[in-house]
């Protein structure tokens, strides 16, 4: 098992990506504005000042405050203070919403769900918790004669970022970017890149970021010949593994949106990821 001191001291908080060192000095070496700020009962909570539409420019508590204790009274008192430092939306993990109306914040948008893989249990215990078709993929793709390298990435050009870039067009969506991944992969150790191979050829990949106890599945892309042979199921799989062995205790997979897109919550849930409700979006109310 590795030491986290390369994660600036964050090394025991089970954070989610955004409230953590990792990310908020990434997007302040890109040029952003970037703080954390200490409150009581909370570990210090990440606020990035941004442009949103017709509120121009806000300071955002993404996926925090994370909370020690839920007391409210304590809780409606820290984000008060909050307030006065600027703060003005809120995304909630979940289990504040009393205290964020006692604040003065308002629910603008509904709790969004998220997929947490435990990796506190050894691969065999991760494997009996899969869903049956996950775990029959899984079995598939340990036959069809893959090879699954993994190794850092530091934020030079990647053909993995090529890819998902593309397949971004391809789909209409948009994921972090490009320089600000590559800022957070500069922090030795943070970045790690896993490929599937076969007959030496790449099939698959995928990114994942690694910040304290927590990792962070990123980026993924998966070829057609990676899809006939599973092995994205493969990759993750092994990914899980190997951080597991270096310390991780979860892997955030990310939103699961059954309604916009049922496969891939069907995916991240098949592994035996938990899903766990987020607690909305709040505005501060008035707003100035």
């Amino acid at each position: 098992m590795e030491s986290f001191g390369w994660l600036n001291g964050a090394m025991d908080i089970a954070l989610p990506l955004q409230q953590h060192p990792l990310y908020l000095d990434a997007v302040a070496a890109i040029g952003g504005d970037a703080a954390r700020i200490e409150v009581p009962g909370a570990a210090p909570v990440g606020l990035v000042r941004r442009r949103i539409g017709p509120l121009g420019t806000v300071a955002l508590a993404s996926r925090g405050p994370v909370w020690h204790a839920c007391l409210t009274d304590r809780q409606a008192e820290a984000l008060r203070g909050l307030r006065a430092a600027g703060l003005r939306i809120v995304t909630s993990e979940g289990g504040d919403e009393a205290a964020l109306r006692r604040a003065g914040f308002r629910q603008i948008l509904t709790p969004a769900h998220f997929a947490e893989w435990d990796l506190t249990g050894d691969a065999a215990a991760r494997r009996a918790a899969m869903k049956g078709k996950w775990r029959n993929r899984l079995a598939r793709a340990e036959e069809a004669g893959l090879t699954i390298r993994s190794d850092s990435w530091r934020g030079l050009p990647h053909w993995l970022l090529d890819a998902d870039a593309a397949q971004q067009r391809d789909r209409h969506y948009r994921a972090l970017p490009r320089v600000l991944l590559a800022a957070m992969a500069r922090t030795r150790g943070a970045a790690r890149v896993f490929e599937a191979r076969h007959r030496g050829a790449i099939v698959a990949g995928l990114l994942v970021l690694r910040h304290g106890p927590v990792a962070t599945y990123q980026t993924a892309w998966t070829g057609p010949e990676g899809r006939r042979l599973n092995a994205h199921s493969l990759l993750l799989a092994r990914a899980a593994d190997w951080l597991a062995r270096h310390g991780h205790v979860r892997l955030d997979l990310g939103p699961v949106e059954t309604e916009r897109n049922p496969g891939l919550a069907r995916f991240k849930l098949g592994t035996g990821a938990r899903l766990r409700r987020g607690g909305g979006t709040w505005l501060a109310i008035p707003l100035l």
